[in-house]
C-alpha cells in the first residue's frame, strides 16, 4: 500500500535530479524580486523605479509572455514560484530563498493595503465580473489560484 511521507524525510541522491535542484535553486534565485511583483505593484497603483516614462522600451526590466502587464494571465507565476521556493526552504532551510519569499510577501501585504486592505491580485477585480455576464476573460480564477496556492504553500 502507498503511504504518504513528509517533504522531509524526501532527499535527492547525487546525480541527474540533484543536479536540476540546484540548478532550479539558482534559478528562483536569479529571478528579480520586482519582476515577480511587477503586476501586483501595477494594480496596486505602483510606479517601478524605470518606468514613469519609458524611453527604451528594450532595456525596461520586465517580465513578459504571460507576465506582460497586458496579459489577462499575468501574476500567476508568482504563485508557482512562492510554491517552489517553500519546498526548497522546507526540505533545506534555505536562508536565501527565504529572505526572497519574506520580501515579496512583505510586498504583497504592501498592495494589498494599497487596494484597500483586500484585493491582492495581479489583475483587475474586475476580470470576475466578466465571468458572471459571459464575457470573455482568459480565467482570472486559475491566476488567483496560483497565488493562493503558493501563499499556502509558504504559510505551511
Amino acid at each position: 500500500m502507498i503511504q504518504k511521507t513528509k517533504l522531509q524525510d524526501t532527499n535527492l541522491l547525487n546525480g541527474i535530479f540533484k543536479e536540476r535542484e540546484l540548478l532550479n535553486r539558482n534559478y528562483l534565485l536569479e529571478l528579480d524580486s520586482q519582476c515577480l511583483l511587477q503586476n501586483f505593484y501595477l494594480e496596486a497603483g505602483i510606479i517601478m523605479p524605470g518606468l514613469q516614462v519609458i524611453n527604451s522600451p528594450e532595456n525596461v526590466k520586465l517580465h513578459w509572455g504571460w507576465e506582460a502587464p497586458t496579459c489577462q494571465l499575468r501574476g500567476h507565476f508568482l504563485g508557482h514560484y512562492l510554491s517552489a521556493c517553500s519546498y526548497l526552504i522546507a526540505l533545506y532551510n534555505d536562508k536565501e530563498l527565504l529572505a526572497k519569499v519574506d520580501h515579496i510577501v512583505d510586498e504583497l501585504e504592501r498592495c494589498q493595503k494599497l487596494n484597500g486592505g483586500k484585493w491582492i491580485g495581479p489583475i483587475p477585480e474586475k476580470y470576475f465580473y466578466r465571468l458572471e455576464t459571459n464575457e470573455y476573460i482568459w480565467s482570472p480564477q486559475y491566476t488567483i489560484h496560483k497565488l493562493i496556492l503558493g501563499l499556502i504553500h509558504t504559510f505551511e
